[in-house]
């Protein structure tokens, strides 16, 4: 992936609508957030959609399936059980919706006492966002439930719960923060009967550098070296230590003007400050870091 296309893809950090009243941190950026995101494409923006049939099955991924345009948005599903003409439409029970009137994601659960079409049992949809790498996360999360009886919801890291609900009495917000978190997902657990739920589900991860790309992306597309795998670009972690030892010394300033002129080479690290290029800039910050690294 070519730099110029790592920033339009972070474009999302500049351009996403944050939830209400929420500021990104410095040193944050938004990676993924569904109301601008969800398309019907399974993987795009490394979203997926998802259903099962309670604990312990299997899931699978959910058909796609169009439904029908009303002249000035088109609303798409992804269905649990393809095509059953739910009140007289060719409408999905269960689905995901890229779209609605109001431009928000939303769910639909489905159960033994659904609302319409064959009664099959439990279906769980499950919408999960992948990171490019294990990153630290901070997701913002806002359920709003438009039609609900005794559903609740999970969100997951890596496919254990953080944090449980049921229906809210307005628009509640929650924030949860998470380590090495290669998946977020949402799972709508249905209950007596179908329902749906809207929501809003933002996810920020840290931008060391300050240059509005994730690190989990500069470090996924080889534009960060991330030698000790923490998820932090070494950039970030003491640059002038080229050969990664605890300290900036001649030995490093020989790695470097070993592969002067390079990228790299042997010593990625001698690459400073990550712009493709050893040079002038790079040994300017190992002298400027010269001594032991900071603790």
């Amino acid at each position: 992936m070519r730099l110029s296309n790592l920033v339009a893809f972070s474009a999302l950090a500049v351009s996403s609508g944050v939830l209400a009243g929420d500021k990104i941190p410095e040193g944050w950026v938004v990676i993924a957030d569904a109301s601008d995101q969800l398309s019907n494409t399974q993987g795009q923006d490394g979203w997926s959609y998802l259903f099962d049939g309670g604990a312990g099955s299997t899931e699978a991924a959910m058909p796609f399936h169009p439904v029908w345009e009303d002249g000035t948005v088109t609303i798409a599903t992804w269905g649990l059980a393809p095509r059953l003409g739910c009140s007289g439409l060719d409408v999905d029970v269960c689905h995901i919706s890229r779209k609605q009137i109001d431009s928000l994601p939303q769910m639909h659960t489905r159960s033994a006492n659904g609302c319409c079409g064959p009664q099959d049992g439990l279906k769980r949809p499950i919408l999960r966002w992948s990171a490019p790498n294990p990153t630290a996360v901070r997701v913002l999360f806002r359920p709003s439930f438009a039609f609900s009886h005794d559903n609740t919801f999970d969100l997951l890291f890596d496919g254990e719960s953080v944090l449980s609900g049921g229906t809210p009495s307005s628009n509640q917000q929650f924030s949860v923060e998470g380590n090495h978190v290669s998946t977020v997902a949402l799972r709508m657990n249905p209950g007596s009967i179908c329902s749906y739920m809207y929501f809003d589900l933002v996810v920020i991860t840290p931008d060391c550098n300050g240059n509005n790309i994730a690190d989990a992306i500069e470090i996924a597309s080889g534009f960060a070296i991330d030698t000790n795998g923490d998820g932090i670009p070494d950039s970030c972690q003491c640059p002038g230590d080229v050969i990664d030892n605890g300290i900036v010394d001649g030995a490093d300033l020989s790695a470097l003007l070993s592969v002067w002129g390079t990228s790299g080479g042997l010593y990625p690290r001698a690459d400073c400050n990550g712009d493709g290029t050893v040079n002038g800039a790079d040994l300017s910050i190992v002298l400027s870091g010269w001594g032991a690294c900071p603790q």
